[in-house]
This record gives structure tokens, sequence and C-alpha cells, in this order.
């Protein structure tokens, strides 16, 4: 039997700190949409490896891939605008 492990995606503006809402998650082919706190999870196999997308209108794409090694694991996602001015 497989133990299940929580991967709590959290997202923030790189500039200015500030959770992103309504942000895409994708982590191995399950998407999910932050809520206003910027963060969202997914439970996962434990031990597993998870690629994990991230994308926001106006902020660069974001991926990764992170090792899921314990029963909550935390990966904090800081997204730099595609647009200044």
């Amino acid at each position: 039997m497989c133990s299940l492990a929580k991967l709590v995606i959290i997202v923030h503006d790189a500039g200015t700190q500030v959770p992103l809402p309504y942000t895409q998650v994708d982590a191995d082919g399950s998407v999910l949409t932050t809520g206003l706190d910027g963060v969202c999870s997914f439970d996962v196999t434990l031990g597993k490896a998870v690629v994990v997308k991230v994308r926001h209108s106006y902020y660069r794409p974001w991926s990764s891939t992170v090792q899921v090694n314990t029963e909550r694991f935390e990966v904090s996602c800081d997204l730099e605008k595609a647009i200044l001015g």
C-alpha cells in the first residue's frame, strides 16, 4: 500500500511577496487553482518525484521537480512579472 503525502504549493509575487490567488498549478497532470491566500494542495505518493508547473496571467511560468519526502511537503513559488512597467 502506498502512503500519501500532502504537497502544498504557496505562490507569491516575487517582488512584493503578496499571495497570488487564482493561479493555475499543475502537479503531474492534476490541475488546481490557488485560493485567495495563494495556496493549493495535492495528495501525492510519499517518496515520489513530482513535476510542478505554475502559471498566472502577467507572470512568467515557473516549474520544478520536487521530491516529496515528508507527509507534508511545502513548495514556495515566487513568480516574476512578465511585463514590466
